[in-house]
C-alpha cells in the first residue's frame, strides 16, 4: 500500500514538472521569436540604408 501511494505521488510530481517544463519551453520559444524579429528588423533597416 505504501509503495502504491509513493508511486502515485511520484506520478503526480512528474506530471507537474512536465507541465512546468512545457511552460518554460513556451516562454523560451517566445523569447527566441522576439530575438529573431529584432534581428530581422535590424537587418532590414541596415539593408534599406545601404540602398540609399
Amino acid at each position: 500500500m505504501e509503495i502504491k501511494l509513493l508511486s502515485e505521488k511520484i506520478d503526480h510530481l512528474l506530471v507537474h514538472q512536465n507541465k512546468k517544463l512545457l511552460e518554460i519551453q513556451e516562454m523560451q520559444i517566445q523569447y527566441l521569436e522576439n530575438i529573431e524579429n529584432q534581428i530581422l528588423h535590424t537587418k532590414d533597416k541596415k539593408e534599406n540604408k545601404e540602398e540609399e
